[in-house]
């Protein structure tokens, strides 16, 4: 999920969420300037989601309620209509997932 201060992309930590890989595959580390994406979404900054998971996953009830909740606060969530769509299990590939698709929605306006 990424929220947009200061015009900079921002990768931010949440549960089950995974940052972009950094230099080296290392992952983005946590830093307390952020404020996370709740804070992201009070202080009406424009939030990105673009989730990561599997059909099975995305069978859950809860999926469907928590992106709906997430699209009424205001958060641009990148999935279905030609975004992100969910795997089978076993056979997601980080390396073809459309990152930059994040980033485009971030920097897009509206």
């Amino acid at each position: 999920m990424w929220a947009q201060p200061a015009r900079r992309a921002q990768p931010c930590a949440a549960p089950s969420i995974q940052a972009p890989a950094g230099p080296q595959g290392t992952q983005t580390p946590p830093d307390d300037r952020r404020g996370g994406q709740a804070e992201g979404i009070g202080l009406g900054l424009k939030v990105v989601a673009l989730p990561h998971f599997n059909d099975a996953q995305a069978a859950h009830p809860a999926v469907a309620r928590h992106v709906e909740f997430l699209r009424e606060a205001g958060v641009t969530v990148l999935l279905g209509d030609g975004r992100f769509t969910p795997h089978k299990p076993g056979q997601g590939n980080v390396d073809t997932f459309p990152w930059q698709a994040g980033l485009n929605a971030l920097y897009t306006e509206g």
